[in-house]
């Protein structure tokens, strides 16, 4: 009695061949007579043999059946099984003890000839020992129906992320497991998982445990440039240096350019925003997300850092809608930065040194010593940005030109994919349970439940009030300027005070001092005395009800009012930032897809109402416009001179 693949069992009156057997994740799988696949664990096999569903034929019982049942083949795969018969027929012909380097060259000009792929030897003799099983020729057949697609879709894979963390536990923190002990663990991990979720897992095999493993080695260092060993040892020098205890003690920044494109007020395109984002690795949970369209420099690190430090209350959840509380500020102990050049400028570093707080730079392209905040852009992606209109990627039906159909769908502004990124990290990200997070919080955490947990267990330092914060801005930013009777004069913008009166009449005109300013906030800068360094003087904008926004701003404003510093007054400045943040809000708000398409119907009528107006004041004649015969006037000549 021999129980191995190609045993026939029977169901009822339906017969079923064993088509595999998996020791490794214990199943057995069973073919149908039209192909059809149905996966057991080897438990479940026994017990519905135990109970009479199921009985294994063996080969005299087999034998007595008659034929065993055939597969219904497709075109496709009847065309494939003529084709591997006609292969195997060529090599029929051949010696018996002909070499296989002489059989796979006499094969190999038979394809040519005929425009075959040639079949490696491996699968040769695979087809071989195929054929003398005697399961038919139909065992020779591919699978082709059985493959499935191939393009990945947005429903996301519980098991991916459990299987990715178990590869880099195992593969990238020790050399003491093989790929075999790998793909046992990876099993073991995923079926546990399963019971305690309630669903369905079906095994990972090693091929699969494999193909991940070097998937993995490509996207963290690129092919051919580090050898294996080489490669172990750094990613257990960056697994060890990620693994933190304390919340707010190791967090990672860095900027990407989000795959969506954006509109402004009217509707049109202005490109693609960028995001600056923080994880704290303790918890997984992101404390800063800030957009821009403006390229990444150091006012966007600064901007990023001041984002960290602001209390979020009740105001900015109505802000960005959001139904659980962001989480509180608090003191940073060590960011980690990329090699960018905004991150090595001298504002940032004089910042982050004045607040006490230690930068880390990782090797050049090695993301695994950053992997939170890289998988949170990739787990953002995935999630929520390849759905939104205008998004260059579309992982349903791929399309040829990307980046056009983008632009042509994209309806949303940079505001409103802020607040969809808020709302998501918010109520979707932090809410979610990790895997990571599991093994060391308990079941079911999310990166707010773990840090709840770590904050009860370690004590979190406040963070820098503004003045601290503001101080640490302006430690770096500060240029000489001339003193003069209506003050300095900053990036557009003047600023004077009674103090910096007494200091022009004490210095006199035309004197050089040292302003401080935060380019964050151009309400006030701090101007140093020349006489005495420690003594500093603040000024204020000379402009009454001037807000408090940054000089980008302030320009930004003057750009859109299409007015120069000088006839932009503080008022103006504080309506056009109030117009900003009504539009925001009105932007903000849900409203139903009914009004959203009356927006666009009524603008779509406005651009073409200016399409017919261009139209009517352009000549609509077909004969050729001659212009007047250009005339030369004498040139202009002064009083007495010379004619």
């Amino acid at each position: 009695m021999e129980f191995k693949v190609g045993t026939v069992v029977m169901r009822e009156t339906e017969r079923l061949r064993v088509s595999s057997i998996r020791p490794e994740v214990s199943q057995i799988v069973l073919e149908g007579s039209r192909g059809e696949q149905f996966v057991r664990s080897v438990d479940e096999f026994n017990t519905d043999v135990a109970g009479g569903k199921l009985k294994p034929l063996f080969a005299n019982q087999a034998a007595r059946l008659g034929q065993l049942p055939s597969r219904q083949l497709t075109e496709n795969e009847r065309r494939h099984l003529d084709r591997r018969i006609e292969l195997l027929q060529v090599l029929d012909r051949l010696e018996p003890d002909t070499r296989w380097s002489e059989r796979m060259q006499v094969l190999r000009e038979y394809c040519e000839a005929g425009k075959l792929n040639v079949p490696s030897q491996k699968t040769l003799n695979r087809w071989v020992a195929l054929r003398h099983s005697g399961l038919g020729p139909e065992i020779l057949a591919p699978r082709l129906s059985a493959r499935g697609r191939k393009i990945p879709t947005f429903d996301d894979d519980p098991f991916e992320e459990i299987i990715m963390d178990e590869i880099i536990q195992c593969y990238c923190k020790t050399e003491k497991y093989g790929r075999t002990h790998i793909t046992d663990f990876v099993n073991n991990k995923c079926r546990d998982f399963a019971e305690k979720s309630g669903i369905e897992f079906r095994g990972i095999s090693r091929r699969s445990v494999s193909r991940r493993i070097q998937k993995l080695a490509y996207y963290l260092i690129k092919p051919g440039k580090v050898d294996s060993a080489t490669f172990n040892q750094d990613m257990r020098v960056a697994l060890k240096a990620i693994f933190t205890e304390r919340p707010y003690e190791r967090v990672e920044i860095d900027a990407a350019k989000l795959p969506v494109f954006c509109v402004d007020a009217n509707g049109i395109v202005i490109g693609r925003p960028w995001l600056y984002a923080a994880i704290d690795c303790a918890s997984s949970t992101p404390i800063i997300i800030v957009l821009s369209i403006q390229p990444p420099s150091q006012e966007f690190v600064l901007r990023a850092l001041e984002f960290a430090f602001t209390p979020k209350g009740l105001a900015f959840s109505e802000k960005y809608g959001l139904r659980n509380q962001w989480p509180a500020p608090a003191a940073i102990e060590r960011v980690v930065l990329d090699n960018a050049v905004e991150h090595h400028g001298g504002a940032v570093l004089s910042a982050l040194r004045f607040l006490g707080i230690t930068v880390d730079y990782p090797q050049a392209a090695k993301p695994q010593h950053k992997p939170f905040i890289e998988r949170f852009f990739k787990t953002l992606n995935d999630s929520l940005l390849y759905a939104l209109p205008g998004s260059v990627k579309n992982r349903v039906q791929p399309d040829s030109t990307p980046t056009e159909k983008a632009i042509a769908e994209a309806r949303l502004t940079v505001e409103e994919v802020e607040q969809q990124i808020m709302k998501w990290a918010a109520d979707v990200y932090m809410q979610q349970p990790l895997y990571r997070l599991e093994e060391r919080f308990g079941p079911r955490t999310s990166p707010a439940r773990a840090l709840t947990m770590l904050k009860q267990q370690h004590v979190v330092l406040p963070p820098p009030d503004p003045e601290r914060f503001r101080a640490a801005c302006l430690r770096y930013n500060s240029q000489l300027m001339t003193l003069s009777r209506e003050g300095v004069c900053c990036d557009g913008e003047k600023f004077q005070s009674p103090a910096l009166g007494a200091l022009y009449r004490e210095l006199g005109p035309k004197q050089k001092v040292e302003v401080r300013y935060n380019p964050l906030d151009c309400t006030e800068v701090s101007v140093v005395h020349p006489r005495d360094p420690q003594q500093v003087i603040q000024a204020f904008n000379r402009r009454p009800g001037m807000p408090r926004i940054s000089f980008d701003d302030a320009r930004a404003a003057r750009r859109r009012n299409y007015r120069s510093d000088a006839e932009m007054s503080g008022e103006q400045y504080h309506q056009d930032h109030i117009e900003q943040l009504r539009a925001f809000q009105n932007q903000s708000k849900s409203r139903r897809m009914q009004d959203r398409n009356r927006a666009a119907r009524g603008q779509a009528r406005a651009a073409a109402a200016r399409e017919l107006d261009q139209a009517a004041i352009a000549p609509n004649t077909t004969s050729p416009v001659t212009a007047p015969a250009t005339t030369i006037a004498a040139p202009r000549r002064k009083k007495g001179s010379a004619q």
